[in-house]
């Protein structure tokens, strides 16, 4: 499904068992870039104006990089501009008709952007959101090796045969692989590839139904479909490895903070999260958030937090019950979602 991004895989750390920090856009994003659990996510957006942009941008906005934002997201009306690119550019507008022919020139203003930067000599950090793999998942004609299936109706059920609909999710991941497989030449045609850290990630996972408990799409549960995630990171210096321990999207930031740009602060001072390679063992409570509701993931167990009582769950199973959460665990959980609030 993914040759270009498998083969960047094979050189680079790939977390194996990786969690965003959401069900949905918002939360994902937000956790990826404070390295803080998504219930602060309220808090940021109602004091943007005073906190300004997460560290790790604010870092490489002292160490003079230039942002290339491109995202045909809706970031600005999300408050993700406002809460984490304050102050920078994010490119919204693309040429195109269709949502593929968007993403195909956002590649090229993107690759665009790159060249300029290298060509000035000056560090850059781009992003590229890509639209095409999000429902109503959309691809060009030559990216249907799977099948195409876009006369299949919108009615879903517990009874939907989900194949049809996992035949368009696959066919438009193929094709937004083809358009990362194109920044990655790029990288390599300006000679910068080993000099420059490269992340392959999403801000949320896609149900189609698995074992027939009826979820379809995102934002609707916290089951491994929806929050686990790829994560694959490509760095200088660091040799190709596969980690099976628990990861997060909060780790990322310090991580990226504590490796590559210098940061000596202990990681509590600003974030919930953990170098990504640090090979912690053991419980780690962690934080998931959605539009309204989050949930607590111990293990393989998910609290999902709702206005009037809590629905316990497995990761890999919505109707298996799950067992009764460890005190210590709480304890932590709860501290760490309280621990950046003033009092």
């Amino acid at each position: 499904t993914t040759p270009n991004i498998f083969a960047l895989g094979r050189e680079s750390s790939v977390l194996l068992n990786h969690l965003s920090s959401g069900n949905q856009t918002t939360c994902g994003i937000f956790g990826l870039f404070y390295g803080l659990h998504p219930t602060y996510w309220t808090a940021v957006k109602a004091n943007s104006a005073s906190i300004d942009n997460p560290i790790l941008i604010d870092v490489l906005k002292k160490r003079g990089y230039a942002f290339g934002i491109f995202a045909r997201s809706n970031f600005e009306r999300h408050k993700i501009k406002d809460t984490i690119f304050n102050g920078i550019e994010v490119h919204e507008e693309f040429a195109g008709r269709t949502i593929p022919e968007q993403d195909m020139d956002m590649n090229r203003q993107i690759i665009g952007f790159m060249e300029d930067q290298a060509r000035l000599g000056k560090p850059f950090m781009a992003l590229a959101f890509y639209k095409s793999c999000h429902a109503p998942y959309e691809y060009p004609r030559e990216h249907a090796i799977f099948g195409d299936t876009k006369n299949v109706g919108l009615t879903l059920t517990g009874d939907t045969d989900p194949a049809p609909y996992l035949n368009d999710y696959h066919n438009a991941v193929h094709f937004v692989d083809a358009l990362a497989g194109e920044i990655i030449d790029g990288l390599k045609a300006l000679g910068v590839l080993e000099r420059t850290v490269v992340v392959v990630t999403t801000d949320h996972g896609e149900s189609f139904n698995e074992g027939g408990a009826n979820f379809w799409g995102h934002g609707s549960s916290f089951t491994q479909d929806q929050i686990k995630v790829p994560m694959i990171l490509h760095a200088p210096g660091r040799p190709p490895q596969r980690i099976e321990l628990r990861t997060s999207h909060i780790d990322l930031a310090p991580t990226l903070l504590h490796d590559y740009f210098g940061c000596t602060s202990d990681v509590r001072e600003y974030s919930n999260g953990r170098n990504l390679f640090d090979g912690t063992q053991g419980q780690r409570p962690l934080v998931i958030g959605s539009y309204v509701t989050h949930a607590f993931v111990f293990g393989d167990d998910v609290y999902e937090i709702l206005p009037a009582y809590t629905k316990k769950y497995k990761l890999n199973d919505v109707r298996e019950a799950a067992s009764q959460p460890p005190a210590d665990a709480l304890k932590t959980v709860m501290d760490e979602i309280n621990r950046f609030i003033a009092r």
